[in-house]
Formats: C-alpha cells, structure tokens, sequence
C-alpha cells in the first residue's frame, strides 16, 4: 500500500533532514577550506617577501611531480 502512496512522512522528514545536514556540512567544510587557502597565500607572501598582486598571479596549485 506505501508504493502507492509513496514515502511515508516519517521518510520524508528524514531525506529533508539529511539534506539539510549536508549542506550545512558543505558550506563549513567550503568555508574552512577558503580560510585554509588565505592563511597559506599569507604564509607564503611573508616567506618570500612578494606583493599580494605578485602572489595573486600565481596558481593556487603546485603541479605535480613525475618521476
């Protein structure tokens, strides 16, 4: 009888809450992540004494090694 009617409302409220707790998830991971990001271009302006426009330019990313 449920396949008829489709999700209970039990169902429901659950799928509802665990959208909900990833997406906050996602936006504090995001947000730490970006902070994670500026902290390391901050470290890396002190270390080599560049301007902030100097650093900008420069990818975020170190490329990888191969060898």
């Amino acid at each position: 009888m449920e396949d008829v009617l489709g999700k209970s409302y039990e169902q429901e409220l659950v799928e509802d809450m665990l959208t909900l707790m990833s997406s906050f998830s996602n936006k504090i991971y995001g947000k730490r992540s970006a902070e994670n990001r500026k902290k390391k271009k901050l470290e890396k302006l002190a270390a080599t004494g560049k301007s902030d426009l100097e650093v900008a330019k420069e990818p975020l990313l170190e490329p990888a090694i191969s060898g």
